[in-house]
């Protein structure tokens, strides 16, 4: 039910913004509201807490500002941009899979990654490096491209592994790359030339980077040594009790 509505609702503000009608623009807001709603209703006590408490104050302004039933119900559905485009962005990583990349990059991993700690680097490097002229879109990219290689290293949690590894090259070269949104807010707000940042942040950037990777390959080492440890001594234990 709750996907039917997310894809009706995502699919009427499309094609709002390719025909704009009156007709499309009350279905998004009318679609939004009854999502809203749905969820309020099926979600835990915290959170119908605070989403009560927004609702509250989101509608208490605008009945301060005197607005009618039909502009309230309008005012759902301006977010819609935001959660179409992050049901699109995976659309991105499509090629990846088409082309069989994954396959290729997999077969590299085995040949010259030698433990999870160089694989974490990697996959930071390769989500720095997309991040930095993509933004968003580099997230499913990279992890199209790196998942199926995960298979080939004793790692217990793959998910958090990855998601990890992701976010962190991700979010350093955000400070300074100019397809960041936050990076032109704090431009425009503060007046300040981008190019007179770049001396500063770069180097920031680049030095959170290498300390990311320094601790993943330290606590790659240290998974290593007890791993090992605990190998060993299950070996004398059962050599031990042989007769």
């Amino acid at each position: 039910m709750k996907q039917a509505l997310y894809l009706a609702a995502i699919a009427a503000y499309l094609g709002s913004v390719v025909y704009p009608s009156d007709a499309l623009d009350w279905t998004v807001s009318a679609v939004s509201f009854l999502i809203v709603v749905i969820v309020f209703l099926s979600a835990g006590k915290f959170v119908r807490t605070i989403g009560g408490l927004f609702l509250a104050v989101g509608f208490s302004l605008l009945a301060a500002d005197k607005a009618s039933a039909p502009e309230m119900l309008r005012s759902f559905g301006y977010m819609m941009n935001v959660l179409s485009l992050f049901a699109l962005i995976p659309l991105i990583a499509l090629p990846i899979e088409l082309g069989r990349y994954a396959v290729r990059v997999q077969a590299m991993v085995r040949r010259q990654v030698r433990h999870s700690g160089m694989l974490y680097a990697l996959t930071s490097f390769l989500a720095y490096v997309f991040c930095s002229f993509m933004n968003l879109g580099a997230l499913p990219m990279v992890h199209q491209t790196i998942r199926p290689s995960l298979d080939a290293f004793p790692i217990r949690e793959r998910d958090r592994f990855i998601s990890r590894a992701i976010t962190h090259g991700y979010s350093m070269p955000v400070i300074w790359t100019p397809v960041s949104p936050i990076l032109g807010i704090v431009v425009e707000m503060t007046g300040v030339r981008w190019s007179a940042l770049l001396p500063i942040v770069i180097p920031l950037s680049l030095f959170g980077l290498a300390l990311d990777w320094t601790i993943a390959v330290w606590v790659a080492g240290r998974t290593r040594k007890q791993a090992g440890a605990g190998s060993a001594a299950a070996a004398e234990m059962s050599a031990a009790l042989e007769p």
